[in-house]
């Protein structure tokens, strides 16, 4: 697995969407991200300083497109790793990115996970790898389907993840591993996962671990419950994984930035409530 490491970053796209999801699935690994909405811009950006890794759409507006800009940092900023992205894929296109020395190719749609892996295939290549140990997720679930399921997306987006499938296994896996994040199921056979995150509070050499809560029941009943263990967030298990990824990244970054216990907690469940009254 390739180890990433934090680096400044342009964004080139006139689709806002895109470049809002950009920045919301890197910023929270730890980079610093900024955006363009075409070639105009972006020489500007490159103007105030240098970047690491662009990432730009091929169909811009303007007098360059993607490759044409692409060229031209590549030229001025040799340094700078160029990922190409576009929503007409053609071998003639392809080329002509690999011979300017564009070092990939990134097809739209492109889901979180596999943005992230192709940003840290290209940190490979930017200079000295971090030494840094990866950030590790403890994911406690009975499912062994959701658990295979999650292990492989944090996985694919450069997470070192342990698994347990009971409460009691996860509480003692908690306390040995002593890891970044822990993602609780709030229903577990023997320990549940609410008393889990209770135990885990109660260890002063605890109190900086992020947790996440899953759950399934009464959203109100389980926020309350949530709170009341002390987790940092919580999640409906119905909601889409790209979501519980994300927040798990931000969480994560907090974590690494030193913030003091719950710190942005109340944000991440009022922004979850929100969203599932709409």
């Amino acid at each position: 697995m390739t180890i990433s490491v934090q680096k400044r970053i342009l964004i080139i796209d006139d689709e806002q969407p895109i470049r809002e999801v950009c920045v919301r699935t890197l910023t929270p690994l730890g980079h610093s991200v900024e955006t363009a909405e075409n070639a105009e811009q972006a020489i500007a950006c490159f103007e105030r300083h240098p970047f690491d890794l662009v990432v730009t759409d091929y169909r811009m507006p303007g007098a360059l497109d993607g490759l044409a800009l692409g060229r031209e940092i590549r030229r001025r900023f040799p340094e700078t790793q160029v990922i190409l992205m576009t929503g007409y894929p053609t071998l003639e296109n392809a080329v002509a990115a690999l011979n300017m020395g564009v070092m990939d190719y990134l097809v739209k749609p492109f889901d979180q996970a596999e943005l992230v892996d192709y940003v840290n295939q290209r940190h490979g290549k930017l200079g000295e790898i971090s030494q840094q140990p990866l950030p590790k997720i403890l994911l406690v679930d009975d499912s062994r389907t959701l658990l295979l399921l999650f292990k492989s997306l944090f996985e694919k987006s450069g997470y070192k993840v342990l698994t347990a499938t009971d409460g009691k296994t996860g509480l003692s896996l908690a306390l040995e591993q002593k890891p970044d994040l822990v993602i609780l199921d709030g229903e577990l056979p023997g320990l549940n996962g609410f008393e889990v995150c209770r135990q885990l509070r109660l260890n002063a050499e605890m109190q900086r671990m992020k947790i996440l809560m899953l759950t399934g029941g009464a959203e109100s009943e389980e926020n309350d419950r949530a709170q009341k263990a002390g987790a940092d967030g919580f999640f409906s298990k119905q909601a889409p994984r790209s979501e519980i990824v994300e927040k798990a990244g931000q969480l994560l970054h907090l974590h690494k930035q030193n913030f003091p216990l719950n710190t942005g907690a109340f944000t991440l469940r009022q922004e979850t409530h929100g969203k599932s009254d709409q």
